[in-house]
């Protein structure tokens, strides 16, 4: 199961919408609003690969009407994120002081936005049937694919807190807010990027 779980970690670690978007709640409102955000990542991940694990993603993903209705919802919501984040490059770096209470969404949004996010990202999909096809083979005992989860959503936390911790940092939250527009403008463009991308691809 080695080579799963470093698949896993590779694909997790390197930069992306979830790992940026974890970064900019981090520098904006703090680390626990991080560490609630990327909860919710976690939990959209899990899903994918519970659905993974089951065979329900490949099925689906073969599935034409199926696999179009959902393209079309995940890149709607990537679309929504790219105009917020293209909105707060463009409106400047207002209200984004750590501990603003005004400016801090409260956690269940924080980690709804988060779940919504990885859900509707295609690399959380694609790292998922990668990691059960190389986890998972003929004659695996039924509690494998279980455990590779488990572990895997550990490894993620393990990821996913270190961007937290990193980005509430107080002189990386001042870089933050020093360089706001272009960091949101480059979301902007991950977002847009993720959902084009996924409405051109013929496979989620």
């Amino acid at each position: 199961m080695t080579p799963a779980f470093l698949t896993y970690l590779a694909m997790t670690a390197s930069p992306g919408p979830g790992t940026m978007a974890i970064g900019a709640v981090a520098a904006r409102h703090g680390r626990r609003s991080g560490l609630v955000f990327a909860a919710g990542l976690l939990a959209g991940g899990a899903s994918w690969a519970v659905l993974a694990a089951l065979g329900v993603s490949t099925v689906l993903a073969s599935v034409s009407q199926a696999m179009i209705a959902l393209k079309a919802a995940c890149a709607a919501f990537l679309f929504w994120l790219s105009w917020r984040s293209a909105r707060a490059a463009l409106n400047g770096a207002q209200n984004i002081a750590p501990g603003n209470a005004e400016a801090t969404p409260r956690w269940h949004v924080l980690a709804r936005r988060g779940f919504i996010l990885q859900i509707s990202n295609p690399k959380s999909v694609l790292t998922w049937i990668a990691v059960m096809a190389l986890g998972v083979h003929a004659g695996s005992s039924p509690v494998v694919p279980f455990a590779v989860i488990t572990t895997c959503e550990v490894l993620g936390m393990a990821v996913f807190a270190g961007y937290a911790f990193v980005f509430s940092i107080s002189a990386v939250a001042r870089g933050y807010r020093r360089a706001y527009r272009w960091i949101e403008g480059t979301l902007a463009g991950l977002f847009a990027a993720a959902g084009i991308r996924l409405l051109v691809s013929p496979r989620l």
